[in-house]
C-alpha cells in the first residue's frame, strides 16, 4: 500500500501494480512439516505428478533416477516382488532398507501403498534429518503423505490404463544345430565320440526362451472422489490393479480402499483419520531366485528337445539333469500368497493457543500372510518325477500398534522464529506364525483343487511355528530456531528403549544438529541480483540400527524337543541352542554433513549440493563358535565398522516461452564410496556365496580368481604357474598372485564390486497448448553383476550353449577371451573368478509419456480434467552386460547375495494407454 496526501485535490489517478504472491512451500519432516527453505539438512521431495500414471505396483519403482542419493533396484521382474532401497549406500551387512512412515505411521509395508493415493513423498537422507526416528532410522526415513480432500465442491476422478509387457531382452542362445555341432565339438576335445548324428536334420529346434516367456497384461484403475469444508474434508478412494508375468504362472493382483477424513470439532480441537484396507494375491515361479528355476533351465534346455513329443508326453533331455522348465510350471501350483492388510490411525490436535499444539496419534496395522503350494504327481523324464503329491501351507500374522504423543510450541518475537517440540511415544508388535507339510493326497487331487487339504494327506506330516513380540518407549524433541529467516538452526533428540537388548544396554540416546546461513540475505550479496536465495548448510546426527536382530537375541535359548539315550531309556530333554549376550547393543550410525541450495534466475535454475561421511559402528554379527560346543546358532555381537562417504548433484532449470511452452529439466547425480574398516578381528571375514566382506573391502565383494586372457600355446602353460594336471591351450590363464608357482585357493582375491561409483537420474517436463511430455532417464556407472548363469551356458555339461561359444578358441590365435570347449573342463574354467565378472553399468529410458488435456468443460461443464495418455516404461536401456538386465538386485532375506545373476525373472518393457477423469 501507498499513502498519498490529498491536499484539497477531488481527482486522483491511480495505477495498480501486480506483484507476485508466492505461498511458502512446506515439506513432511518427523512429527511435523517445516518451510521448505528453511530445512537444513538434506531431504528430497517428490510430488504425486512424479508418481502419476506410471504403471507400477510399487511406488518405489517410479522413484527411480529422481533423487539423488538414492538408489532402488528391482530384486525380479516378477508381479509383487520386492524392491531394495539403499539411501547414501549400505551401512551394514543387515538389512539396509529405510523406515516409510506414511501418514505418520510407521508399521506400514511399502507394498501397501497404492501409488495413485500419494500426495508426496519426503526422503530423509541425512542423519540430522533422520535422528528424530532414532534406533529405526539408521538406513534413512522414507515419509509418504496420502492425498486428502479440500474444501469446496466435491471432485470425482477416475484413472484408468491397461497394457501390455514383454521381456525387453534375451540371451542368445544356439539352436538345435549349432548346439549338436558345438557339443559333438566339445565331446571331440574330450576324448569322447561325439553324440549328435545327422545334424543337418535337427534344424533349429526348440527356442525355450520363447517357450516360458509371454506377453503379459496389465490393468489398474482407480476411482477417488473427495471435498470439504471449512469445517472438514474427506478423501474416499479405491483401487484395483492386475499385472501378468512375462513368465508362465506368475501373476499380481491388489485391491486397495481409502479413507483419509478430518473434521474440526470447534476452533481448538480437531479430529482426522486415516484407514487403508488392502487385499493382494500373488502367484510366483517355484524357486524364483534360485538357479534350478523356470527362467535358468530354460537356457538349460537342449534345444533338440521338444516342448511336448507328438504322443503329446513331455519332452525331457537325455543327456542331462535340466529339466523341461514348461512341465516345471505346469505341475507346481504355488498359488495364493494372499495378503489382506489393514493399516489404520486416528489423531487427535488439540489447540489451546495460538502457538501452542497437541498431537495425538494411534496407529494400529493388521498383516496376515498365507501361502499354499501343491506338487502334483508326475513323470517327465527319469530326472523329473515326481511319484508322491505334496501339500504345504504357511500362515503368519502380525499385530503392529504405535501412540504417539507430540506438544508443539512455536511462536515469533521480532526476528526471531522458534518451534520447540517434545513427545513421547510407544509401540509393540507381535508376530505369530504357523506352517504344516503333508503327503500323498488322492490321485484325482492333480486335477480337482478342492481335494488340496492338509486333512487328506495322511503321510510325511510335519507341523511347526512360532511366535514372537518386541516393544520400542521412545522420548523425542526438537528445536528449530530461525533469526530473521537467515541464520538457521535445528536440534533433534530421542531416546529409544527397545525389548531387544538386555538391560546393561537396553536404552540408546541418538542426538542431532544442523544448521544454516542464507548468504542471499546479507547486505554484501544484495548487488548479485542473479541470486534468489542461497543457503549453506552443515549437520551432525547420530542413529541406532536393530532391524534384523531377532527379539530374544540377548538370552540363551533352548531346544524343546531334543531325544537322546540314558542307559537303555530314551528320554526328551533340553539342551542350549544359542548363547546369551546381555552386553549387545545398538548398531550406531554417525553422519556428518555439509551442503548447499541454491535458486537463482528468477526462480529458473535451482543447484543443490551435499557431501557426507557416514560410518556406522558396533555392527552387529554373528561370531562362529566351535562344533564341540554343541551351539547350534553363533551369537550376535558388536563388532564391525562401514564407512560410506560422497557427494550428491542436483541441478534443475525450468521455463515458460512468450509462446506459453513450457518446459523443465532436472538432472541428479550421486557418487557414494564403502569400505568395511573392521570386523570382529583383522582376519575375520563375511562370505555370501561368490561374496567377502572384509576389512580394506566393500560389502559383499565379489571374491575369486584373476582371469589373465587364454593360454594360447603349451608352452605358455608350461611357463606359468601350475594350475591342474589338464591345463592345455585355450584354457584360462588364472594368476599366481602370491607367487608361489601352484594356482590355488590362497590365489583368491576381491574380482569385482557389486554397488555402483555413480548413480544418476534426468527428469524432464514439456507442456504446450494442452500437449504434454515426460521423459525419465536413469542409471549406474561402476558397479560390476556377477554372472553366473554363465557357468551353465559354457561350462561343462550337456546343457545348451550361449552363442558366445561358437567363437570359443579352437587352435592358437582364435580367441582371447573365450575358452576352449571341453566337456569334461580339466582346468575348471568356470571356476569362480573375473572371468565371469561384466560390467554392469547401465542407461535406461525409464519412462516415456506423451499425453493429450482436453480444456475444461470443452464436452461438458462438469468435467474439469479430461487427459488421455500413451506411456513407455523401460524402453531403451544401453549396457555392455550380457544377461538379461543389469538391474540385479539383493535377493530377499539375503543382504549379501546383491549383484549375482543366476538368470533371474527379467525386468519387463511395458507400454500402456491410459486416461484420467476429473468431474466436478
Amino acid at each position: 500500500t501507498q499513502e498519498v496526501p490529498i491536499n484539497g485535490r477531488t481527482e486522483f489517478e491511480i495505477e495498480m501494480v501486480s506483484q507476485a504472491i508466492t505461498g511458502e512451500e512446506m515439506v513432511v519432516v518427523g512429527y511435523g512439516e517445516q518451510s521448505k527453505s528453511n530445512i537444513t539438512s538434506s531431504i528430497s521431495s517428490v510430488s504425486a505428478e512424479d508418481l502419476e500414471n506410471q504403471p507400477v505396483q510399487q511406488f518405489g519403482q517410479a522413484l527411480q533416477g529422481k533423487v539423488a542419493g538414492v538408489q532402488v533396484v528391482q530384486s525380479s521382474g516378477s508381479p509383487g516382488a520386492p524392491l531394495s532401497v539403499r539411501i547414501r549406500g549400505i551401512g551394514t551387512v543387515n538389512s539396509s532398507e529405510p523406515l516409510y512412515v506414511v501418514d505418520g505411521n510407521a508399521g506400514v509395508d511399502p507394498a501397501d501403498v497404492n501409488p495413485n493415493q500419494i500426495e508426496s513423498i519426503e526422503v530423509l537422507k541425512s542423519s540430522s534429518a533422520a535422528a528424530i526416528y532414532g534406533a529405526r532410522g539408521a538406513n534413512g526415513v522414507v515419509l509418504i503423505t496420502t492425498k486428502k480432500g479440500v474444501a469446496g465442491t466435491s471432485n470425482l476422478e477416475v484413472n484408468y490404463y491397461t497394457g501390455i509387457q514383454q521381456v525387453h531382452n534375451r540371451i542368445d542362445m544356439m539352436n538345435g544345430e549349432q548346439f549338436a555341432t558345438t557339443y559333438n565339438k566339445a565331446l571331440i576335445n574330450a576324448g569322447i565320440d561325439p553324440l549328435f548324428e545327422n545334424i543337418g536334420s535337427l534344424g533349429k529346434g526348440t527356442d525355450w526362451q520363447d517357450a516360458v516367456f509371454r506377453n503379459a497384461s496389465v490393468n489398474n484403475v482407480d476411482l477417488s472422489i473427495n471435498g470439504g469444508s471449512e469445517q472438514g474434508s474427506y478423501y474416499i478412494g479405491g483401487g484395483y490393479y492386475q499385472q501378468e508375468g512375462t513368465v508362465l504362472k506368475s501373476d499380481y493382483e491388489r485391491l486397495s480402499f481409502r479413507v483419509n477424513s478430518e473434521y474440526e470439532v470447534n476452533s481448538i480441537i480437531s479430529l482426522g483419520e486415516n484407514l487403508v484396507v488392502n487385499y493382494s494375491k500373488r502367484n510366483s515361479i517355484p524357486g524364483e531366485y534360485g538357479s534350478r528355476s523356470i527362467v535358468p533351465q530354460s537356457l538349460r534346455m537342449d534345444p533338440t528337445v521338444p516342448v511336448k513329443n507328438s504322443d503329446g508326453s513331455w519332452g525331457y533331455p537325455n543327456f542331462s539333469d535340466a529339466q523341461n522348465p514348461v512341465a516345471q510350471a505346469a505341475f507346481v501350483d504355488n498359488t495364493n500368497t494372499v495378503r489382506p492388510a489393514l493399516n489404520g490411525s486416528i489423531y487427535l490436535d488439540f489447540k489451546p493457543t495460538n502457538n501452542l499444539i497437541y498431537h495425538s496419534q494411534v496407529n494400529i496395522n493388521l498383516k496376515s500372510s498365507g501361502n499354499k503350494q501343491f506338487t502334483r504327481t508326475y513323470d517327465v523324464g527319469p530326472l523329473q518325477r515326481n511319484l508322491v503329491s505334496s501339500l504345504s501351507q504357511n500362515e503368519s500374522e502380525s499385530i503392529y500398534w504405535d501412540w504417539n504423543n507430540t506438544l508443539t510450541y512455536d511462536a515469533s518475537y521480532g526476528s526471531h522464529d522458534i518451534e520447540i517440540l517434545s513427545g513421547i511415544t510407544v509401540l509393540q508388535e507381535r508376530v505369530e506364525n504357523i506352517s504344516a507339510r503333508g503327503q500323498d493326497l488322492p490321485l484325482n487331487a492333480n486335477e480337482n483343487s478342492t481335494l488340496r487339504y492338509l486333512n487328506l494327506a495322511p503321510d510325511g506330516q510335519v507341523v511347526g511355528g512360532g511366535a514372537g513380540e518386541y516393544g520400542l518407549l521412545s522420548f523425542l524433541g526438537r528445536v528449530n530456531y530461525n533469526y530473521n529467516n537467515t541464520y538457521l538452526f535445528t536440534g533433534n533428540f530421542r531416546v529409544d528403549g527397545s525389548s531387544k537388548f538386555g538391560s546393561n544396554n537396553r536404552y540408546g540416546l541418538f542426538p542431532s544438529f544442523s544448521a544454516g546461513w542464507r548468504m542471499s540475505n546479507e547486505n554484501f550479496m544484495k548487488k548479485l541480483t542473479f541470486i534468489d536465495d542461497f543457503k549453506i548448510r552443515g549437520g551432525w546426527g547420530m542413529l541406532g540400527n536393530q532391524n534384523t536382530l531377532p527379539n530374544y537375541a540377548f538370552v540363551s535359548s533352548l531346544t524343546p524337543d531334543l531325544v537322546y539315550v540314558f542307559g537303555e531309556n530314551s528320554n526328551q530333554g533340553q539342551a542350549p541352542v544359542s548363547v546369551a549376550n546381555p552386553d549387545l547393543k545398538w548398531e550406531t550410525t554417525t553422519e556428518t554433513e555439509f551442503g548447499f541450495d541454491f535458486t537463482g534466475f528468477e526462480n529458473r535454475i535451482t543447484l543443490s549440493g551435499s557431501y557426507y561421511y557416514k560410518k556406522t559402528s558396533d555392527m552387529l554379527l554373528r561370531v562362529p563358535v566351535m562344533d564341540v560346543s554343541g551351539i547350534l546358532q553363533p551369537p550376535f555381537v558388536n563388532g564391525g565398522n562401514i564407512v560410506n562417504k560422497g557427494i550428491e548433484i542436483a541441478l534443475g532449470y525450468q521455463k515458460t516461452t512468450p509462446g506459453d511452452f513450457y518446459y523443465d529439466i532436472s538432472v541428479n547425480i550421486s557418487r557414494n564410496t564403502n569400505e568395511v574398516t573392521k570386523l570382529s578381528n583383522q582376519r575375520a571375514a563375511i562370505f555370501s556365496g561368490v561374496g567377502r566382506t572384509v576389512v580394506g573391502g566393500s560389502v559383499a565383494d565379489f571374491y575369486g580368481y584373476k582371469a589373465d586372457g587364454i593360454f594360447q600355446t603349451q608352452q605358455e602353460v608350461d611357463s606359468h604357474a601350475f594350475q591342474t594336471s589338464g591345463t592345455a591351450p585355450g584354457d584360462i590363464k588364472f594368476k599366481d598372485i602370491n607367487d608361489d608357482g601352484v594356482i590355488d585357493q590362497d590365489d583368491r582375491g576381491t574380482i569385482g564390486n557389486p554397488w555402483p561409483d555413480m548413480t544418476y537420474g534426468l527428469n524432464s517436463n514439456f507442456n504446450w497448448e494442452g500437449f504434454d511430455l515426460r521423459l525419465s532417464l536413469q542409471g549406474t556407472l561402476g558397479n560390476d553383476v556377477f554372472a553366473s548363469w554363465k557357468t551353465f551356458t559354457q561350462g561343462s555339461n550337456f546343457y545348451n550353449y550361449d552363442t558366445q561359444m561358437l567363437n570359443a578358441w579352437n587352435g592358437e590365435g582364435t580367441s582371447t577371451t573365450t575358452p576352449r570347449l571341453n566337456t569334461n573342463d580339466p582346468n575348471d574354467n568356470f571356476r569362480a573368478s573375473s572371468y565371469l565378472v561384466e560390467d554392469g553399468s547401465y542407461l535406461r529410458l525409464k519412462n516415456l509419456q506423451v499425453g493429450y488435456t482436453i480444456p475444461s468443460g470443452f464436452i461438458l461443464n462438469q468435467i474439469n480434467k479430461l487427459r488421455i495418455y500413451l506411456s513407455a516404461q523401460n524402453l531403451l536401456t544401453l549396457t555392455n552386460y550380457e544377461g538379461y538386465d543389469p538391474e540385479v538386485g539383493v535377493i530377499p532375506g539375503a543382504p549379501l547375495n546383491v549383484g549375482v545373476d543366476n538368470a533371474r525373472y527379467p525386468i519387463s518393457r511395458t507400454v500402456t494407454l491410459g486416461i484420467s477423469l476429473g468431474i466436478q
